[in-house]
């Protein structure tokens, strides 16, 4: 037997072992691709509240501001977001409650608190995402506790009289943040 012969199995079976190689890497990538966060979200299941809201007051995450107390929102609707730093969804969320209340600025008060998160790490998410309304720092997650928050994102809703109304747990994108309120305050 000559080496060229011999070497022919071995080549057919880096070839078949690269072709399997490359067909895992295809799928992977066709899975990646599926799961996009880019594709539309489904509506996140509003659940009607009652009650009073849990009144509170906390520092604001970034130093130098005024504490976040919700009875100074009294008289307008308030949209109560629980977020944290380790939270995809509430990252990706973030931006779109932004344009919304700089859409509804006036009308509607934006509050965000922290959940089981640091200072630095809350600050640099609201930094990163452009977030400018209130954010109270909750470092023993009263507030969540409080609210019954159990997964994350978490958002309620307040009317201006301080009751509860609706909440939604899961990610709510800017066109379904702008539907409800539009449904709960304004129509």
């Amino acid at each position: 037997m000559d080496l060229a012969s011999e070497d022919i199995p071995g080549r057919r079976r880096r070839l078949l072992w690269w072709l399997g190689a490359v067909a895992l890497v295809a799928g992977s990538v066709g899975v990646a691709f599926a799961t996009s966060d880019d594709l539309a979200k489904p509506d996140p299941k509003p659940v009607k509240q009652a009650g009073a809201a849990k009144i509170f007051s906390l520092e604001d995450v970034r130093p130098g501001r005024p504490d976040v107390r919700l009875l100074d929102f009294q008289g307008k609707p308030v949209v109560l977001n629980f977020f944290g730093s380790w939270c995809s969804p509430c990252l990706r969320e973030m931006p779109d409650f932004q344009a919304v209340f700089e859409r509804y600025k006036g009308k509607v008060a934006f509050i965000g608190v922290t959940v089981t998160d640091t200072r630095p790490n809350a600050e640099a998410v609201l930094e990163r995402t452009g977030v400018t309304y209130p954010a109270a720092f909750d470092p023993e997650n009263k507030v969540a506790i409080a609210y019954g928050v159990t997964g994350m994102p978490t958002t309620v809703f307040i009317s201006p009289q301080g009751k509860l109304v609706e909440r939604a747990q899961g990610e709510i994108n800017e066109p379904q943040l702008e539907n409800i309120l539009e449904r709960l305050f304004f129509s």
